[in-house]
């Protein structure tokens, strides 16, 4: 009697909990469900952690491997599918960082013995910069590099997989967030700018309602800025040693690709006050023995603007991928080709 009864109230206690998690599967669908409905797209958290983990994925030795060195601007820019299929190239690995300089980044690519292609942005107020303020950015990203243990890098998977996978743990709506925007008597708004687990960012402008005022701002802070730049015999030193990392990659095989990426309104105008072309970029491009693709050169990619003066929306991605692939592939051939 015992036995059948304690069976009983097994069964009923399965029941319930079933119940219960369905239900709060149903519920938590639901939430998820809204939110996407929102305008909210899942993003993960674009840290040390995750950069190291992408740079202990690279295959070093692999010749035809692509790594995408340099700023958010080729961050935001490259839409890695449709790069891919312009090019039938393999997917580039993605190592840009938001400010962050791309010279300590192709260096270490360089020194560590890396054997495929380096796109390399120049972002010229970060890459001609007399002080090189951000590049301990970069050197923090690499000592939690040289410091990762297998146990975070499954820590780093299985915490990325969750972000990607659900929205209801943005920043933007937790608790306190839905709060504060509940007595505001407002639904919270998406975040313009999402991180993929690859690293490559994505920004819809649309969901940005306060461009103007950002637009002011950096316009501001850029006519304030005490920042300076290289004189003509820095500049030379500083392409010898680009020169010479770009040599130590093509001697194994490699192959170096600097890019300059579209930009326009009062970014393009204070880039060239304050870091001319023919000073910077054309020094560095007739210094090194590799490709060097500037937007001004090329009508196709001179036709795109970024909304904010220096990236690029979402829906210029695509696009701008595809002509700057079919620019690479004239420049240096499809795989396989002699």
């Amino acid at each position: 009697m015992r036995s059948s009864t304690s069976s009983s109230d097994r069964r009923r206690w399965f029941t319930t909990w079933l119940i219960a998690a369905f239900a709060f599967a149903l519920s938590f669908g639901a939430w998820e469900a809204f939110w996407r409905h929102q305008g909210f797209v899942p993003s993960v958290t674009d840290d040390a952690a995750l950069w190291a983990a992408t740079l202990r994925g690279l295959k070093r030795e692999d010749p035809e491997e692509i790594a995408i060195v340099g700023s958010s601007r080729i961050q935001l820019g490259i839409n890695p599918d449709a790069f891919v299929a312009a090019t039938g190239w393999r997917r580039p690995v993605q190592l840009a960082v938001a400010m962050g300089p791309s010279l300590p980044v192709l260096r270490h690519l360089a020194e560590e013995g890396f054997r495929g292609r380096v796109i390399c942005e120049v972002n010229p107020r970060i890459f001609f910069a007399e002080e090189r303020k951000l590049d301990w950015l970069i050197g923090s990203y690499l000592r939690k590099y040289h410091s990762l243990t297998p146990a975070d890098i499954v820590e780093e998977r299985l915490g990325s997989a969750f972000q990607q996978a659900f929205v209801t743990r943005l920043p933007a709506l937790s608790p306190r967030e839905l709060l504060r925007a509940g007595m505001a008597g407002q639904l919270p708004a998406p975040e313009f700018i999402s991180v993929q687990r690859d690293r490559y960012r994505y920004a819809d402008y649309s969901h940005l309602d306060s461009l103007d005022r950002r637009i002011r701002t950096v316009r501001r802070l850029r006519r304030r800025s005490k920042a300076t730049f290289l004189d003509p015999q820095a500049v030379e030193r500083l392409v010898a040693e680009v020169a010479t990392l770009v040599r130590k990659i093509r001697d194994r095989g490699g192959e170096v690709i600097f890019v300059r990426l579209p930009t326009n309104g009062h970014i393009l105008d204070d880039e060239r006050r304050v870091v001319p072309r023919e000073r910077y970029w054309d020094a560095l491009a007739s210094g090194v023995d590799a490709s060097a693709i500037h937007f001004q050169d090329h009508p196709e990619l001179a036709a795109f603007s970024g909304p904010d003066g220096e990236h690029l929306d979402q829906r210029d991605a695509a696009p701008f991928s595809r002509a700057l692939g079919a620019i690479l592939l004239r420049e240096l051939g499809r795989p396989g080709d002699e």
